[in-house]
């Protein structure tokens, strides 16, 4: 994703982490505790379609206290993602807040919505009754403008936290071949999770999406549960 209209000392919302601006480190002696740049690009999601936003709602949603609320403000502003609104304490998310959150304009109704999670649940409950599967799914946290009172809403998105299934052939496999290769849990213990086993699992994502374009399917990561969210599962 392309980094939009930010001058060149701001930090950006495609980075893994979003730190307070050098003029902020300044004036605040306490410093902001890094929060997920994903975290903060999930929440402008949210706000498409919002005539505007205040600091509460960006605490509710991110589970944030105001000290470190009013640093992402401040840095998202700077940035040029936000502005104020007319409205005292309200803001506007900017149309390049919206494309470097990837929003897109609410066009579904609550009911298909609902359907289309319901149905992912259940998707979810068959795959991890499969004892052939190589994967279980271990969490499944679902965010999004459907958990705000909205009469039109986006595709929601939904992490989810795959795990090996202990119970498959490739489970009762030696720790080490012949060779002395590292095995797939050592590697990954070491240099993270390996391009076939991540290609693995996008093909789990996508068998669970199965063919609706009503959720985006993603693979789970922490700050998705620190987040308002819906569990699946």
């Amino acid at each position: 994703m392309q980094h939009l209209s930010s001058p060149p000392a701001a930090p950006s919302l495609n980075s893994g982490k979003l730190r307070p601006m050098p003029q902020i480190r300044k004036a605040q002696t306490a410093s902001m505790p890094a929060i997920p740049a994903a975290a903060v690009r999930s929440f402008l999601k949210d706000t498409r379609g919002a005539l505007n936003w205040t600091l509460y709602d960006l605490t509710a949603t991110l589970k944030l206290n105001t000290h470190d609320a009013r640093q992402v403000i401040a840095i998202l502003q700077i940035q040029g993602y936000i502005k104020p609104a007319h409205e005292t304490l309200h803001w506007i998310t900017t149309p390049a807040g919206e494309v470097v959150s990837c929003s897109k304009s609410p066009r579904f109704t609550r009911e298909s919505i609902e359907q289309a999670l319901d149905a992912l649940s259940q998707r979810i409950k068959a795959f991890n009754q499969d004892p052939d599967s190589p994967f279980k799914v271990r969490r499944a946290a679902a965010f999004g403008d459907f958990l705000m009172d909205r009469q039109r809403l986006q595709s929601p998105d939904v992490g989810i936290d795959l795990v090996r299934n202990n119970s498959t052939r490739d489970a009762a496999r030696p720790n080490k071949s012949k060779r002395g290769k590292l095995t797939h849990e050592e590697r990954d213990s070491k240099q993270g999770v390996s391009a076939k086993e991540r290609s693995r699992q996008r093909a789990v994502l996508k068998k669970l999406r199965a063919k609706t374009q009503l959720v985006h399917i993603q693979l789970y990561q922490d700050w998705m549960s620190s987040r308002s969210h819906r569990i699946l599962l």
